[in-house]
């Protein structure tokens, strides 16, 4: 009984810590100015929304793709493709997570963003693990 009581505490810390964090991330929304900032955070907010509430993620992703666009935001563009990609992929949507994943690598390489090019080849080589294509993952794993 004793162990169960400390695992739930620990369990509780860890979301109201997560709880915080999305709170602090909204608070630097509502206050920035900076349009790369906002894109980043953006960015971070889809992330912890991606696996447990897609429709919130629907929306930052729609959010963050337009202001990336219209501010020249190429980096927060960049993650902006890999976390679509990513979306897709948890929804069981994988030719679309493939694309994005491409899209991802082709945009990385045009502006020289070598570790987003890394994460790009590293969704690919999941992407073709999860469909069964032990040989062409591990060689995109390489090449990541």
């Amino acid at each position: 009984m004793k162990k169960l009581l400390i695992l739930l505490l620990i369990v509780s810390n860890i979301l109201s810590a997560q709880d915080r964090k999305i709170d602090s991330l909204n608070q630097i929304i509502k206050t920035t100015k900076n349009d790369s900032i906002k894109v980043d955070v953006y960015n971070k907010l889809t992330w912890k929304y991606i696996f447990n509430d897609e429709e919130k993620s629907i929306e930052l992703l729609n959010r963050t793709e337009k202001l990336a666009l219209k501010t020249n935001q190429r980096y927060g563009y960049n993650t902006f493709l890999t976390n679509k990609g990513v979306f897709f992929d948890v929804h069981g949507n994988s030719d679309s997570a493939k694309v994005y994943f491409e899209k991802a690598i082709a945009y990385s390489i045009q502006n020289k963003f070598v570790v987003q090019e890394e994460y790009g080849y590293n969704n690919l080589g999941m992407y073709s693990w999860n469909n069964g294509e032990l040989q062409t993952a591990l060689n995109y794993f390489f090449k990541s």
